[in-house]
């Protein structure tokens, strides 16, 4: 259990990490949004029963190769490179134990992650190399390690439910920390760049990681109020989103830094009730969201490119404004299914 949340840590590492790695190193603010996919797409590249313990092993060694070739090069490349097999990597060792420790106890561990994040930046290739090595002790050699079985045979069956969910957090979710740091930043230049590097980077992380502290509530929450249906937790909770996001695309668009961050802590309160999408059907009770959910995580970062890239100098609010869209599609997608399939007593 112990290696296991330490594999979690690694992955908030990793995952914020590199964004603010792009940060760091002067990218446009679609070069930063880009930089977040190869971790995203190593999670979607991780299928269980498909991508076996030697695959992943493999994928691992050539993560290795160019972690090498980048301490040669410096190409920002092939460190993405080495970012995208280090995340299947740590999914593949992580696979076989996610079921064996309570939800809010794994993001917990992510959260500290984000908070060891901007280590990355300051040291990418040992950051990245650490993340390989520890998935491979947890492996074995060459991946012998078990992992989580094949799914059933409807688990590739995409939910828009989750997809909508996890599309609303990541077309936003990156630019608000870099919004943070590069604020923060400018405040500490007079130390040099690095001092403004690292304050900004640490600055960005926690306010992440609180974000995600209070994303983790609501489940908590519910745990205590077991009176309280799960679909009405989840539509009280998105409804609430809505708002919440729309308000958060107003404070960017005027520029008001504090409502920013207050209102950014405030969707969590909303986002956190995504626990209950598996609860709203029958039908979503028996699936796997699994797939669904890394499609979102990736799909959610693409839309954050096309819109930063076509619309570059209002990035913080178009894409809460695109947000708030993508959480009403949510809502309309779960109010679809629920009146298809009909009342579900046990939600």
């Amino acid at each position: 259990m112990i290696g296991f949340l330490f594999l979690s840590l690694l992955t908030g590492v990793l995952e914020l990490g590199s964004v603010f790695y792009a940060w760091g190193n002067g990218f446009p603010a679609a070069a930063i949004l880009a930089f977040s996919l190869p971790y995203q797409l190593g999670n979607l590249l991780f299928l269980p029963g498909i991508v076996t313990g030697k695959k992943a092993f493999a994928a691992g060694m050539c993560g290795m190769g160019l972690l090498a070739a980048y301490a040669v090069s410096g190409s920002h490349q092939l460190l993405g490179g080495g970012v995208l097999a280090a995340s299947l990597c740590l999914q593949a060792a992580r696979s076989a134990h996610k079921g064996e420790c309570p939800s809010w106890v794994k993001r917990s561990f992510r959260v500290a992650g984000f908070l060891l994040s901007p280590c990355v930046l300051f040291f990418p290739g040992i950051s990245v190399g650490i993340c390989l090595a520890a998935s491979f002790l947890a492996l074995g050699k060459p991946g012998r390690a078990r992992l989580a079985p094949k799914p059933k045979a409807h688990a590739f069956q995409v939910s828009p439910v989750m997809v909508f969910h996890q599309m609303h957090y990541f077309v936003y979710a990156y630019m608000m920390p870099i919004c943070i740091a590069e604020t923060v930043s400018r405040l500490a230049v007079g130390g040099g760049r690095m001092a403004g590097d690292l304050a900004g980077s640490i600055a960005g992380g926690l306010l992440f990681a609180l974000s995600w502290v209070v994303y983790i509530q609501p489940q908590k929450l519910s745990e205590q109020c077991r009176d309280i249906p799960y679909r009405r937790w989840f539509f009280l909770g998105h409804g609430f989103l809505a708002v919440v996001m729309g308000a958060l695309g107003a404070a960017c668009a005027a520029g008001n830094l504090a409502w920013m961050a207050v209102l950014w802590l405030a969707t969590g309160l909303g986002g956190g009730t995504v626990f209950c999408i598996s609860r709203l059907t029958e039908g979503s009770r028996q699936m796997d969201l699994s797939f669904s959910e890394n499609l979102g995580h990736v799909l959610g970062p693409l839309a954050a490119v096309l819109l930063a890239y076509t619309l570059p100098g209002s990035e913080e609010a178009v894409l809460c404004a695109a947000s708030c869209c993508f959480v009403c599609l949510t809502l309309l997608s779960a109010l679809w299914i629920t009146r298809k399939e009909g009342d579900y007593e046990k939600t």
